[in-house]
């Protein structure tokens, strides 16, 4: 019977002793996983400034090159009324001097 009880003491005490372990695994584990939270949220919040800043030197890339393609399009249309004042004037000095 002694036997028995020295068994069953030492049993609580594996018991005891194991059941502090788990406590102390679970809060390291909780620890981990929060630190682990807080990493990912970082990340994603740099990645949503990175994300921002793109996208605004994208928007200013594309209003550039828009303010570009409007001053060509105003030159082609100069160019195209110089051409037609010089057809005009061309076929003008031609009829001055007999030219069909």
């Amino acid at each position: 019977m002694g036997e028995i009880k020295n068994n069953l003491n030492e049993n609580k005490k594996n018991a005891q002793i194991m059941r502090s372990e788990n406590i102390t695994l679970e809060h390291s584990t909780k620890q981990k996983c929060n630190d682990l939270v807080k990493t990912i949220m970082d990340c994603l919040s740099d990645l949503e400034k990175d994300f921002k800043r793109a996208i605004q030197s994208d928007k200013k890339e594309t209003d550039f090159i828009k303010a570009q393609v409007n001053g060509l399009i105003s030159d082609k249309t100069k160019l195209q009324q110089s051409v037609i004042s010089m057809n005009t004037r061309t076929t003008n000095c031609e009829n001055d001097i007999g030219m069909p």
